[in-house]
């Protein structure tokens, strides 16, 4: 019977990987309203000149086709949990205190009017409303903006995986 050795937490891990999960994520090119420097016609070269995209282009240059293969697979499963994070992250900050706030309006209609009369503009606690929507506005979007980051590492790899291909052909 072989005995296999351990596997510690960044074993599966190539060397290259933190060089990428250190990449930034796109913060400026994300906005609110969904508009991206990649709204036109020619995604991939923005893509691949933007600082993730770059910091995946130099982390792959250079790797045997093995090497690229681990490189992709954890690149997208990394994509993979950073866009669960993000569903979460949305249905925890935005979808769940919606559906709180319907369900206390339909149960106790005459306590949620008179709760929203008695909040007058000037009130520190309408500020303290202000200031939680704004938290969870920037939390989602840091989340999305994590998942998009992930997400453009993982295409490149994807992309180099596949010339890398093409020339071995």
């Amino acid at each position: 019977m072989t005995v296999r050795p351990e596997i510690r937490a960044e074993d599966p891990l190539p060397s290259q990987w933190d060089a990428l999960a250190r990449a930034p994520s796109p913060w400026l090119s994300t906005t609110l309203l969904g508009f991206s420097d990649r709204s036109p016609s020619d995604r991939l070269r923005r893509l691949l000149r933007g600082k993730a995209g770059r910091a995946a282009l130099d982390a792959a240059n250079g790797l045997d086709v093995a090497a690229l293969e681990h490189l992709d697979a954890v690149a997208k499963i990394n994509a993979e949990q950073a866009e669960a994070a993000f569903r979460r992250t949305f249905v925890f900050n935005v979808s769940v205190p919606i559906a709180l706030a319907a369900a206390a309006t339909q149960a106790a209609p005459e306590a949620a009017s008179k709760i929203l009369s008695e909040l007058g503009p000037a009130e520190a606690s309408s500020y303290l409303i202000a200031g939680a929507v704004l938290g969870i506005i920037a939390t989602v979007y840091h989340a999305h903006a994590k998942a998009r980051g992930a997400r453009d590492i993982a295409d490149v790899i994807a992309l180099v995986r596949a010339a890398r291909c093409r020339d071995a052909a």
